[in-house]
């Protein structure tokens, strides 16, 4: 017989009813985020290969050891700024991760975030993993300016523009469209701070700046005119939850 530990670690074939010196090839498949570890049997180690081939001489008991592992991914913004580097493709829970940003000629490297929030100032940045894959975003400016990135929360929510390199005392408009399902909340900073409730936030270039847009589940508000030909209405439409709605009402 055959098994997977943990069982949403993969799957395993080959166990059945053989004669004694049948040859036996038990395959294991590891599941996406799982790597195939070794064939044990009553706890000892029976093979270290996914296809273990061996001559029936006895009931068997086999079980496929999958471990699971993290992936970490890392960008750079703006894409030419530079580039990221991970020291592994893939992490067990527990093990230390380093991320490498190095910055382009005429860029300097600036922060590393996650989720639009600063997790270090290092362009080499170490960390823990804690038991789930990420996604982190180095960012850098450039020497002659200021870089402003922008980025979706959650990333399904909606679409950003209006990110890339500007000069001091430029204007800078970043743009929000939420999709299907959602509606703008706010674009915050880097600390997390709400800049602006509108999705078009317009601004002077002074530093660089690493912005969100928040999307939230859409609430659908209707308005109606009554009689329909007294007059017409404006403001309805989708809001996220705790977003001001204005309705404005005008008579024929």
């Amino acid at each position: 017989t055959t098994s997977a530990n943990p069982t949403a670690g993969g799957s395993t074939t080959g166990g059945g009813n053989f004669l004694t010196g049948d040859t036996v090839t038990v395959t294991a498949t590891a599941n996406p985020y799982y790597k195939f570890s070794k064939w044990t049997e009553g706890g000892v180690t029976s093979s270290t290969s996914a296809s273990y081939t061996f001559t029936a001489a006895a009931n068997r008991t086999l079980v496929a050891q999958f471990t699971q592992y993290f992936v970490i991914t890392a960008n750079a913004s703006p894409a030419n700024g530079g580039s990221t580097e991970m020291d592994s493709a893939s992490y067990k829970n527990g093990e230390k991760a380093l991320a490498t940003a190095r910055a382009n000629s005429g860029f300097h490297f600036v922060n590393w975030t996650e989720n639009g929030l600063v997790v270090s100032s290092s362009a080499s940045y170490s960390f823990t993993i804690s038991g789930s894959n990420r996604t982190i975003v180095a960012h850098f400016a450039s020497n002659n300016g200021v870089t402003v990135t922008t980025a979706a929360v959650p990333a399904d929510g909606g679409s950003t523009s209006g990110e890339g390199s500007y000069l001091i005392n430029n204007s800078v408009t970043v743009s929000a469209w939420p999709n299907a399902g959602y509606a703008f909340a706010n674009w915050t900073d880097s600390l997390g701070n709400i800049v602006s409730e509108t999705p078009d936030y317009t601004f002077t270039a002074g530093t660089s700046a690493a912005l969100v847009a928040h999307f939230a589940p859409a609430l659908s508000i209707t308005a109606n005119a009554s009689p329909t030909t007294g007059g017409f209405v404006y403001g309805d439409g989708d809001y996220a939850n705790g977003a001001t709605a204005i309705l404005e009402a005008y008579p024929n």
